[in-house]
């Protein structure tokens, strides 16, 4: 049981979330958000905002950034690596109160970046089925 444990708890590392973000600011009340929507997880994620790094280094579908100052932002969006990466440059307007959504099309996943987790699961499911075989002795 610990060995199913152990292995389900090595897998879930690195798994893609939901990333949230809020940004300081001095007078909330005239604030905005902003939700950058892939279609689906993107790995590598960098999010720029008027010059400030916000995002870096995440894995996800979904980022949310509360607490923007109303008006016009200048948004740098890049996601994936090599050939398949992404970069979306665009001013995005910050309503007061509100969420401004924007979708991008996620990188498309290549055999390269497939692989590692291939080779996870692959061992994985041999050490469970050792550990099954030493616990049981089927």
């Amino acid at each position: 049981m610990r060995v199913l444990l152990a292995c389900a708890l090595a897998l879930g590392i690195g798994c893609a979330h939901d990333v949230r973000v809020a940004v300081p600011t001095s007078n909330p009340e005239v604030t905005g958000s902003l939700e950058i929507v892939f279609t689906r997880t993107a790995s590598d994620v960098m999010v720029v905002l008027d010059g400030k790094l916000v995002v870096h280094d995440a894995s996800t579908q979904k980022v949310t950034i509360t607490g923007i100052p109303a008006g016009i932002v200048e948004m740098m969006v890049v996601a994936g690596s090599g050939q398949g990466r992404v970069e979306r440059f665009q001013r995005v307007e910050i309503d007061v109160g509100k969420a401004t959504t924007i979708p991008i099309a996620a990188p498309e996943r290549s055999f390269a970046s497939d692989l590692p987790q291939t080779v996870i699961m692959i061992v994985a499911g041999i050490v469970m089925r050792l550990g099954y075989l030493a616990i049981f002795g089927i």
